[in-house]
């Protein structure tokens, strides 16, 4: 018997250590698995509300923030989500790497099956119009989220004719006065509006205009928040959509 054994074997006599038992292995197993499981339900539910925000991009406002339309996309991408998706996706790498089979699966192929994954379970969820529910969730419970959504920070550009909130009084057919994204009170004149919805005090709105005064819009075209055309549902596209069952005739958050 070499010294290392030695050295091993009074380690172990002298802190009494013992084999971890069969049910502590399984424990660690579930735990590992569980939360593989958990990352990926939560990273598809998060593609839902990519897909569903992409569904629901006004693409034909693109010309007011750049002549070359297809780098509006970078503007649109709605980073944060897509920061969530990385961080589920590291969190099913790190605790895969920990399960029995861990090493087999090299790290690309590892993601690929993570994104196919989330993205199959996504697009479902997406139909199943879970993708809007989280967003206005989200949008309604969390006050930050207003300065990190890509769609929020589009419609809060006044100078570009571009506003939007929630109406908190309506004065008369003419005139709605709404909450913008900030928090700023509004006066919006509806003369000249296209209404592609009918405002409701509650309601949360697109508007395409111009600044006339000191918090003093006028509109050219009212649009709810969660589509060109009323709520869209999962298989239109954004100013060509029915009503969504799940929304009503007001869908705004």
């Amino acid at each position: 018997m070499n010294n290392v054994t030695e050295k091993v074997i009074q380690k172990i006599e002298a802190e009494k250590i013992k084999p971890a038992s069969k049910s502590k292995f399984f424990l660690k197993r579930f735990i590992l698995w569980f939360l593989i499981l958990i990352s990926v339900v939560l990273a598809s539910l998060v593609m839902a509300v990519v897909f569903f925000l992409f569904t629901n991009l006004d693409w034909d406002i693109a010309g007011r923030f750049t002549p070359f339309k297809p780098l509006f996309i970078f503007l649109a991408l709605p980073y944060f989500w897509l920061l969530l998706l990385a961080i589920f996706s590291f969190l099913v790498y790190r605790n895969y790497r920990h399960t029995k089979y861990g090493y087999r699966l090299k790290f690309g192929f590892l993601i690929l099956i993570f994104f196919a994954l989330s993205l199959l379970l996504g697009f479902f969820a997406y139909r199943l119009d879970l993708g809007h529910r989280l967003e206005k969730y989200i949008s309604e419970k969390m006050s930050f989220y207003n300065h990190l959504d890509s769609s929020s920070i589009i419609w809060n550009s006044v100078d570009r004719g571009l506003l939007a909130g929630k109406i908190i009084e309506i004065k008369s057919e003419s005139e709605v006065v709404i909450s913008d994204l900030n928090g700023q009170t509004w006066h919006v004149i509806l003369n000249e509006a296209v209404l592609k919805t009918t405002p409701s005090l509650g309601e949360k709105i697109k508007i395409i205009g111009q600044k006339t005064g000191d918090y003093e819009f006028l509109a050219k075209e009212i649009r709810p928040w969660c589509g060109c055309n009323k709520c869209l549902t999962a298989t239109s596209s954004c100013g060509a959509g029915p009503v969504n069952k799940f929304c009503g005739s007001n869908c705004g958050h």
